[in-house]
């Protein structure tokens, strides 16, 4: 990420990997929003900025999102996220 960044990192899954790269970032002053169904409330309650869906993440339009969410919930992440960023490709700023 660049110097001027212009919106938070969005993460969507708050398990083991999701969960401690959204603390690490907050703990280095990067805005984080997030978002993980199983564990919205414990999230909200650590002090991270948490929304309740995908489409709710977009809102707050992300420089970048991660994608932590297990394989097997891939599928409904993608056909959940909005139609822009499944426009664009990966890697790339739509």
């Amino acid at each position: 990420m660049s110097g001027a960044q212009s919106g938070p990192v969005g993460i969507v899954g708050l398990g083991l990997i999701g969960g401690s790269l959204a603390k690490a970032l907050q703990a280095a002053g990067v805005p984080v929003v997030a978002t993980d169904p199983a564990s919205n409330e414990e999230a909200r309650a650590a002090g991270l900025s948490v929304v309740d869906d995908v489409a709710g993440l977009a809102l707050h339009r992300p420089e970048i999102v991660v994608l932590a969410a297990p394989l097997r919930a891939m599928r409904a992440v993608a056909g959940s996220s909005p139609r822009r960023w499944r426009a664009s490709r990966a890697g790339t700023r739509p």
